[in-house]
């Protein structure tokens, strides 16, 4: 009897180990759970219960190592993700920098081609010498050409201003048909950035010429008298100027009357001569007489007035 004892729990130690493992099964995060709660008479002794115990601690334990890899893998594929974003970035930037090498090229072959007859003239003038230096020396031989000439009393730009005389010739969109010689036309006059006059010419002629039907052509000529701001200064005093003013009376062009385009040619000491084309614009009143236009671009008309000096 004492051994059969030994062998069998009491029946209130049983329904505590079978609460016990109810409890376990429906606590347990295996899917076994369910399944060995079904199972007690298989495992009523100790020994299967540790071992049952065990194996679903173990069950468990999987689980949520599984759980735990889980998460690193949306880590690692976050991680990925922003790797890549990082890659395309980089791609999209390693693309504009191709462009810019592209583009620098381009000018570098520019700057070469640009560069290439003074390379040439630099060899024949100084053939012993390595190129950088030749090209320096011929540099140096350019700047000297420029000062002799700037001080040279001969260059006819440095001499001062004593006669000059404009000629403004116009085609506008116009019906009207005003008779030729009307006696004062007009003024035509150079002006520097701060709007001061430089030389104003005004009228000694002015006509009207043949045209096209519905298009007028005038012409005013123009001379400069001797108390103008730049006269008896040098020529190369005209270099600033700023842009060119041209004033009709209304008799012969109206305020807001289409200009098509046209040609202003001034003529310097008889020597030197500017010629500016007149664009398209739209004249504007000017005091209670005139109608004015404007010519601001004088870059290439000023042109002569920059002398480059013959190797």
């Amino acid at each position: 009897m004492q051994g059969s004892k030994e062998k069998a729990p009491t029946e209130e130690t049983g329904n505590i180990i079978r609460v016990f493992w109810a409890c376990l099964c429906e606590w347990s995060l295996s899917p076994l759970g369910k399944h060995l709660a079904t199972e007690w008479s298989s495992v009523r002794k100790a020994p299967a219960i540790l071992i049952v115990t065990a194996l679903l601690g173990g069950s468990g334990g999987y689980w949520i190592k599984t759980k735990f890899v889980e998460h690193e893998i949306v880590e690692k594929n976050t991680t990925a993700v922003n790797f890549n974003n990082r890659i395309s970035a980089l791609n999209i930037e390693l693309q504009d920098a191709h462009r810019e090498r592209d583009k620098y090229q381009v000018l570098a072959i520019e700057a070469e081609n640009a560069l290439a007859p003074w390379k040439q003239l630099a060899t024949s003038e100084y053939p012993k010498e390595p190129i950088n230096k030749s090209l320096n020396l011929l540099l140096e031989k350019v700047d000297s050409f420029q000062k002799i000439l700037k001080n040279s009393k001969s260059n006819p730009l440095n001499e001062p201003i004593a006669s000059a005389s404009a000629t403004a010739t116009v085609d506008v969109l116009t019906d009207d048909k005003p008779s030729a010689n009307m006696g004062w036309g007009g003024l035509v006059l150079f002006a520097s950035a701060n709007n001061e006059v430089m030389l104003m010419g005004t009228t000694i002629n002015n006509a009207t010429l043949p045209s096209e039907s519905g298009k007028g052509r005038f012409r005013i000529v123009c001379d400069c008298p001797v108390d103008s701001p730049s006269m008896g200064k040098s020529v190369n005093n005209l270099a600033s100027a700023s842009y060119i003013q041209i004033a009709f009376r209304k008799e012969i062009i109206k305020p807001n009357t289409k200009i098509l385009g046209g040609q202003v040619i001034w003529v310097i000491n008889n020597r030197i001569t500017l010629k500016f084309d007149v664009p398209e614009q739209v004249t504007g009143p000017y005091g209670n007489d005139l109608s004015v236009l404007f010519i601001r671009s004088l870059t290439d008309g000023l042109s002569p007035l920059i002398m480059e000096p013959s190797l």
